[in-house]
Parts: structure tokens; sequence; C-alpha cells
């Protein structure tokens, strides 16, 4: 037998309100359908509930702490990256500059012995 409206009540508990069943048969019929027992949210209910929503707000809060460290690092790396180009610029500089010294020595001292 199928629940209709006159087999349940619904009292008047807010957004909330409880199956009734009349007898066996409608309650197996209830289970049957998916409707099952509705029921007003106990106390450890709206704990879990509330548990669930600081976990969700701290889980999101380290994701965003995340995103700007990795921000952070990626900006560090580029930063980094052409710190290290110049050093080597300068590392290939200062060899040529060196080479142009030796040679204007060496050329200097083979005109002075001509």
């Amino acid at each position: 037998m199928p629940i209709t409206s006159t087999s349940c009540s619904a009292p008047n508990t807010g957004t909330f309100w409880q199956v009734t069943p009349n007898d066996w048969n409608d309650r197996q019929s209830a289970w049957k359908t998916g409707i099952g027992w509705l029921r007003r949210p106990r106390k450890s209910d709206r704990m879990f509930l509330n548990n669930l929503a600081q976990d969700r707000e701290k889980i999101n809060n380290a994701r965003n702490r995340l995103n700007n460290v990795d921000s952070s690092l990626t900006q560090s790396s580029r930063l980094l990256n052409s710190m290290y180009r110049r050093v080597i610029q300068n590392k290939v500089l200062m060899f040529i500059i060196g080479v142009i010294i030796v040679l204007i020595i060496v050329l200097a001292l083979y005109g002075m012995l001509k």
C-alpha cells in the first residue's frame, strides 16, 4: 500500500517533518519507495555539520596560503634565474676584459723590445 497524504501526519515542527506511517505495511513501502524516515536533526548532527563547515573553511584557508606560497616561490625562482644569468654574463665579461688587458700588456712589451 503506497503512502498517501492521509497516512502521514506532518506536525508543525519547522522545516523538517517526520513521516509517521499508520501500520507496518506503510512503513515498509515508505522504505521501499525511498521516502524513509525524515526526522528533525539532532544536536549531534548539527555539531557534525558545523565541524564539517569548519574543516571546509580550514582547507580553503590552507589552499589559499599554499597558492600564495606557490606564487611567491615562482616569483623568487624567476628572480634567482635572472641573478644567475647576470653572474654568468659578468664572468664572461670579466674574462674578455682580462684577455684584452693581457693582449695590451703583451703588445706593449713587444713594442718596447723591438
